[in-house]
């Protein structure tokens, strides 16, 4: 559904002496304010258990309100990943925006998935593993979702950055298409295992020493570390 930026609540009663104006609701607003309310639902009681009634106490409207935004709970599901990968997108590209070497880049997207783990983000990590468990077990049910465009935008990313690396002879060619996967493959492997147990290694320091040994043997021979 084609939700516009703002709309006004018609009033008859403008312009009349002493008469409030008419209220300004921002739908884009309030439905990211759904958004957020329903990954801290999720994250406190599961996917599974969280209810529209759960998201609209917390968002702080009405389950009418709700239903003006959002079909169901499944939907609300795809729609917040999707906001999540909305706002880590817009977090990392504000970390490149202003370089241009690209092995920089590629470590700065490295430093943007590092941000993750803490604020905001934490709410999404708690509920990733029963986003993906949902989502596989019914992906034929849930209408816009597909997991498999999901990676291969991530893949297209990881990978640009790569090729950039190459042309500029920052890492010795290879097949990028493969270690684009093999990167994501590790990042995600390392996220289900913090996940399930966050005692188990500090994972900035995972994501530092798993980006050096990639970057380390992609290095152009010859070429400082």
């Amino acid at each position: 559904m084609e939700i516009g930026l703002k709309y006004f609540v018609y009033d008859r009663t403008v312009g009349q002496k002493n008469k409030p104006m008419p209220k300004i609701v921002d739908k884009q607003e309030k439905r990211g304010r759904i958004l957020d309310a329903s990954v801290r639902v999720m994250a406190r009681k599961g996917v599974s258990s969280a209810t529209i009634a759960d998201i609209a106490d917390a968002a702080g409207v009405g389950k009418g309100t709700i239903y003006e935004y959002f079909r169901s709970k499944d939907e609300i599901l795809v729609a917040s990943f999707a906001h999540f990968l909305e706002k880590v997108e817009a977090h990392i590209a504000h970390r490149l925006f202003k370089l241009t070497d690209p092995l920089e880049k590629l470590l700065a997207y490295f430093e943007g998935w590092k941000d993750m783990l803490e604020g905001e983000f934490l709410d999404y990590m708690d509920i990733v593993l029963d986003f993906w468990a949902e989502s596989i077990r019914k992906k034929q049910d849930i209408p816009g979702f597909n997991l498999t465009e999901v990676y291969r935008e991530y893949r297209g990313v990881v990978r640009g950055l790569l090729d950039d690396c190459v042309a500029a002879g920052r890492l010795r060619p290879h097949d990028t298409a493969v270690s684009a996967s093999v990167l994501i493959g590790a990042m995600d492997g390392l996220m289900v295992q913090y996940i399930a147990d966050r005692s188990l290694f500090d994972m900035r320091q995972a994501l530092d020493l798993m980006g050096r040994i990639v970057i380390d043997g992609l290095r152009s021979e010859g070429k400082e570390k």
